[in-house]
């Protein structure tokens, strides 16, 4: 499993760690869906240490986002190297998953990118 820290009552952090494949993208969703029933309804995804991603690790980012926004919530990726970026933006993703540089923007952004309350609930 991914580290997680929690920010407040709606938010978490997910450190990604060194590798995000097809060995253990499903586990991004666990978490994500775990989140979901503890109340968070943003999830930021720390991708400092991120050196890998494959195509099932970017599957997993863009299910989890899907879920999430329709909880009335939201996902925000950030410390991405340029290399994941790169494979980010070779996908046409950098508009479809937001990205922050650091944590507090990351936060900020990830809470202005959600639904309001009372707005579609899972």
């Amino acid at each position: 499993m991914f580290d997680t820290e929690q920010i407040d009552s709606a938010t978490i952090v997910i450190r990604m760690g060194r590798v995000l494949d097809n060995n253990n993208a499903h586990e991004v969703m666990q978490v994500v869906d775990a989140a979901i029933k503890d109340g968070h309804r943003f999830v930021v995804c720390d991708m400092t240490g991120l050196e890998f991603l494959s195509s099932a690790g970017v599957g997993s980012l863009i299910s989890s986002l899907s879920v999430l926004r329709s909880n009335g919530g939201s996902l925000t990726l950030f410390g991405l190297s340029e290399k994941i970026l790169h494979v980010l933006e070779v996908l046409d993703l950098k508009d479809y998953i937001p990205m922050e540089t650091n944590l507090e923007a990351a936060v900020a952004r990830c809470k202005s990118q959600a639904k309001p309350e009372g707005s579609t609930q899972g």
